[in-house]
């Protein structure tokens, strides 16, 4: 499990604009954790931040909507809930509602540091247990803008979560939403390295815009993780994937 600075390096070195804040001898561990191709992937992920930092007002407006229509969700949700859960999670809300507000004030002042500190959410277990099975019910029934607010907001409860950040970003591609979900896909990434939804769905994404390079990277990460993982089942996928790619350099 991560400690508090290596969460903020994870999700700094994507959406953070204060480079000098970085220690070297954190920065290096987490680097590492991809193997052979850190040094390029690290590089590979400043890129991804200086797109991210371009587009980071915009980013922080929609933030606002999705917090807000992730609350709609949970509080229609709680009308079928027992007593003693609704009371529970109207008191959680509450709370992180307040968190919210300062987390949005954050992004606004591109403020990562702030961000992430507002990311400690007071969300009890069974709440994100709850949100999750929400999520994926609407996932599910193809209801991608409902499962993106609601992934979203698992991803600011608990910033720590691969899974939530992979939901997050297979909901983004389903709207058709290719950067917001390579910065989702990015996050899950750099939790989990060695996770190979996120490195597939990254090299398509890369194909789709073109970047034959990016997704050769993210392709060349993926093979690795099948081999070192006996993932043998993902062989085919990835030889169709790996042709894909000569082609489009081609």
């Amino acid at each position: 499990m991560q400690n508090n600075t290596e969460r903020f390096l994870c999700i700094s070195k994507i959406f953070g604009p204060q480079a000098d804040i970085y220690a070297e001898d954190e920065m290096h561990k987490i680097k590492m954790k991809t193997g052979r191709l850190a040094e390029e992937e690290s590089s590979f992920l400043q890129r991804k931040k200086a797109d991210f930092l371009n587009t980071m007002d915009e980013w922080a407006f929609s933030l606002e909507s999705l917090y807000e229509k992730a609350y709609e969700i949970l509080k229609e949700r709680l009308t079928i809930l027992p007593p003693v859960e609704k009371e529970r999670i109207e008191k959680e809300i509450v709370n992180k509602a307040n968190l919210g507000v300062l987390f949005l004030e954050k992004a606004k002042e591109k403020d990562v540091k702030g961000m992430v500190e507002a990311m400690q959410a007071p969300f009890s277990k069974e709440t994100q247990l709850l949100l999750y099975q929400i999520a994926d019910e609407f996932f599910q029934a193809k209801n991608y803008e409902n499962a993106q607010a609601v992934f979203f907001l698992l991803t600011q409860i608990d910033s720590l979560s691969p899974s939530y950040f992979i939901g997050l970003a297979l909901a983004q591609r389903n709207l058709h939403k290719i950067q917001e979900s390579l910065y989702s896909f990015a996050a899950a990434s750099l939790l989990d390295p060695e996770h190979p939804i996120p490195r597939y769905n990254a090299a398509e994404l890369y194909l789709e815009l073109k970047q034959p390079e990016d997704a050769a990277l993210e392709c060349n990460v993926l093979s690795e993780v099948i081999e070192k993982k006996g993932l043998t089942h993902l062989r085919p996928a990835l030889d169709v994937l790996k042709s894909r790619i000569a082609m489009s350099k081609g």
